[in-house]
């Protein structure tokens, strides 16, 4: 699913999703939901830079990748609290899912999904993420 909004002054907003064999977006409701969810965080993101407010976040956690399904396009992130957080390749921004490996280190947001705590954005930190 893709959805593209045009704003005035020429600017765009775009967010682009695949579809994938994970059983959360098997359902066309819950896809559909996902992604203007997705569409409405990035235009207040947007709103706010425009009306020059700055949203002041919180240093977000850094997480460590402890496994991945590549064929599902999934994985489970390791918290510095030692908890578990559940992640779909959607979440991965840029695209970086393909580089992400077990042990990679990532800053994430979190948020409670249907079946727990998930992952809403991941992105990974340095070029590989790794462990030095």
């Amino acid at each position: 699913m893709n959805i593209h909004l045009l704003l005035p002054n020429g600017r765009e907003v775009s967010i682009g999703g695949t579809a994938q064999t994970d059983e959360r977006h098997g359902d066309l409701t819950l896809a559909i939901n996902h992604g203007f969810r997705r569409a409405r965080r990035r235009l207040l993101d947007h709103a706010r830079r425009l009306q020059g407010q700055v949203k002041h976040h919180e240093d977000q956690p850094i997480a460590t990748v402890s496994s991945l399904d590549a064929s599902g396009g999934f994985g489970f992130l390791q918290s510095g609290a030692g908890r578990e957080v559940y992640f779909h390749r959607n979440s991965v921004i840029d695209g970086g899912f393909s580089r992400l490996r077990v042990g990679s280190r990532v800053v994430f947001a979190e948020e409670i999904g249907e079946k727990g705590p998930q992952a809403s954005t991941v992105k990974l930190l340095g070029k590989h993420g790794l462990r030095t």
